[in-house]
């Protein structure tokens, strides 16, 4: 039915929708790097980088400061 729908659909709404998504899109990829140059990393996010090692290996471990 998804599918059907996305078939019927106007092209410019489809456009218009994806324009308004690939926007909010950039807007919070915007304030999530904003956020980290201006008051770094969370400290949450450090914290558990090395529970996220235990899991994926492959992962790097952090520099040292």
């Amino acid at each position: 039915a998804a599918a059907r729908h996305a078939r019927e659909m106007d092209p410019a709404v489809r456009r218009r929708r994806l324009l308004l998504t690939a926007l909010a899109v950039f807007a919070v990829l915007g304030l999530v790097t904003w956020y980290v140059l201006s008051f770094g990393w969370p400290g949450w996010a450090l914290s558990s980088w090395g529970t996220a090692r235990d899991w994926f290996p492959f992962l790097p471990p952090l520099p040292k400061p």
